[in-house]
């Protein structure tokens, strides 16, 4: 059997490891316009920190918020650096922001995810705090 991504050659790095490249192949080309093609499930939501809300009556609120604070600041920078990257796409030409409308959506996902997450995490706090 062929691989779909077969190794390519090294690259010299500084102070690392070589860096390996991989091309995709001509078959894995096609594989991968069939599954980009084909109906994929919604993604199901499998959180830690939500099984721990759920039972959050077996521990102190004191720790429920902590560690909700805690994830806010993840969640926070994480939103950060989302828009400093949509800032790039959206300082690029008409045509470079054509170009990357596709990756562009994906990110606009991952940005409002981040503000919703945010926002649904105020409320627990002060939601627990009354």
């Amino acid at each position: 059997m062929k691989l779909l991504v077969p190794f390519l050659t090294n690259e010299p790095t500084k102070n690392k490891p070589d860096k390996k490249v991989y091309k995709i192949s001509n078959e894995g080309i096609t594989e991968l316009k069939n599954w980009i093609s084909s109906p994929v499930k919604p993604s199901k939501v499998n959180d830690a920190l939500l099984v721990k809300l759920y039972g959050g009556h077996l521990t102190s609120e004191e720790n429920l918020i902590d560690e909700l604070e805690r994830h806010y600041e993840i969640h926070t920078k994480t939103l950060a650096h989302l828009m400093q990257v949509e800032q790039i796409y959206l300082s690029l030409p008409p045509k470079k922001q054509q170009k990357y409308r596709f990756p562009y959506l994906t990110l606009r996902r991952g940005i409002l995810g981040e503000e919703a997450w945010l926002t649904w995490a105020n409320e627990s706090i002060e939601m627990i705090k009354k």
